[in-house]
C-alpha cells in the first residue's frame, strides 16, 4: 500500500486524517468521491497526479450515480467522456417515504 501526502489545502476536505496521509487503495473510492464532490482545483490536480484516469473513470462508472450531485456526475462524465454515467442516475422521488 503507498501514502500520498495531501497537498495543505486539501486536508480541509479530509479532516480525519490528521496526518495528512491517506492508504491507496484502501481509501481510494472515499478519497476520489470526496475530491470529485469537493475539490477545487488545486485538489483535482493532486488527485489527477495521484490516480489514473481510467482508475477515476472506472470509479465514475462504479460509484458515480450514487455519491455524486447530479451537477459533479454531469461535470466529471463530460470531461472523462462517459455520457452513460449520467444515464444510470437512479431516478429521485420527491417524496420521502412513497406509498
Amino acid at each position: 500500500m503507498s501514502q500520498f501526502p495531501f497537498p495543505s489545502s486539501t486536508r480541509r476536505l479530509l479532516a480525519h486524517y490528521g496526518d495528512g496521509k491517506v492508504n491507496i487503495p484502501e481509501h481510494q473510492a472515499f478519497l476520489i468521491g470526496r475530491l470529485f464532490e469537493e475539490g477545487d482545483g488545486r485538489d483535482l490536480r493532486w488527485l489527477t497526479e495521484n490516480i489514473t484516469e481510467n482508475v477515476l473513470l472506472t470509479w465514475l462508472r462504479d460509484h458515480g450515480a450514487r455519491q455524486l450531485s447530479r451537477r459533479s456526475l454531469a461535470f466529471w462524465a463530460t470531461l472523462l467522456g462517459d455520457v452513460h454515467a449520467v444515464a444510470e442516475r437512479p431516478p429521485e422521488t420527491e417524496d420521502l417515504w412513497p406509498f
